[in-house]
Formats: structure tokens, sequence, C-alpha cells
């Protein structure tokens, strides 16, 4: 980060320092899923839930991509303004981070386009992201959720088969959950996380 910082002015080398720290927050995220995937498995893991602004855990995620992402990024956030999770920041902030960083990895257009929206409906928190990636067959939608799995549509762009897998493990450990509500090959996906709202 210092090496991008002090070669920001100049043209030949502020792409090198930049690819370096993208592929760090990659590697990061990595080494994240597959600790968490083990302390889940084990059962060594549980959350600790507390107050947790929706819109500064998105700021987070759009700050990391619209650094590092090796394309445009459009990003747009509805209805988090307000809205509070009962939940462990770090947790719902990597599932934030998964969910965002596959509708960049899984996109063949040269502009990456984020929709998230965010709603209060039946005592839930529903945060809703939306992508114009490279969609999810019906056959696949049934599996992507469990661990190394790795959709058709996926299998030429680098992954662990585990982002998805630990994202399910955590929406569950909050006793919420994870799904896709749509998608379309060629089109996009929209993946849809409820968590619990607070209880009176």
């Amino acid at each position: 980060e210092t090496l991008e910082l002090r070669t920001r002015d100049l043209p030949k080398t502020r792409d090198y320092a930049s690819r370096i720290v993208g592929d760090v927050d990659t590697l990061s995220l990595l080494v994240d899923n597959i600790l968490s995937f083990n302390r889940f498995q084990h059962g060594t893991w549980a959350p600790r839930p507390g107050p947790v602004p929706l819109q500064e855990l998105l700021d987070h995620v759009e700050e990391e991509l619209t650094g590092h992402a090796d394309r445009p990024v459009v990003w747009r956030v509805s209805g988090a303004e307000s809205l509070i999770l009962r939940a462990d920041r770090e947790l719902i902030l990597l599932v934030l981070r998964n969910l965002a960083r596959n509708a960049c990895v899984y996109c063949a257009r040269d502009t990456v386009d984020i929709q998230v929206t965010a709603s209060e409906h039946g005592g839930q928190h529903i945060v809703r992201m939306q992508d114009n990636g490279v969609g999810i067959r019906d056959e696949d939608q049934a599996r992507i959720f469990e661990p190394f799995f790795r959709a058709a549509a996926t299998q030429e762009r680098r992954g662990s088969g585990l982002g998805l897998a630990i994202c399910s493990e955590i929406a569950r450990a909050h006793g919420g959950s994870l799904r896709v509500a749509e998608s379309s090959p060629g089109h996009g996906t929209i993946v849809e996380l409820r968590l619990p709202g607070e209880t009176s």
C-alpha cells in the first residue's frame, strides 16, 4: 500500500502496486474462507452478534472493489442507510465480500454492475445483491452452496469453491439463510441474504 501511494503519479509503475495489493486481498479472502470453513466444520466458531450498520459494511466492500478490481465497477445501494443488523460484524462482512468478489470474478462484461437492496420484512433483514455476471444454470443452483462445488460457468476462472459454502454457513449460524433468488445464464444473478431482526 505504501508503494501504491508513492507511485500513484508514475503511470508506468502505479499499476504494479495496485495489482500486488489486489492479489494480496484475494489471498486474504481465500485464507479467511479456509479458516472459517475449518472452524465451522469443527464447531469451534459461533457468531458474536452486536449492532452492525449495514451501510458501513457495504462502504467497506465498495472501497475494496473499486480500488483493486480489474475493470470498472458500478456499485449501487438502496435501503441500507438506516438498517442495523444484529450480527457478527466480521462474519457478515466476509459474506458481503465473497458475494461482491464473485460478482466481479464471474462477469464477462467490460463493466461489473452490482446493485444491493436492503429491506425489513416479517421481522427479518433482507439483503439482495444483483449482478450482471455469467449466471448460474438451474441444475447447478441446488449445489452451489456445497463445499468445493463449482458451477459449469465458473470453471474457466480461479476459485476454491468454498466462498458460497462459507456464506451459507455464516447465514445459518445467525439463524438466517442464503439463497439464489434469481439467476439467468449470461444475464446475472440475484443472491438473497436473510437475517433475523431484533426481537422485543
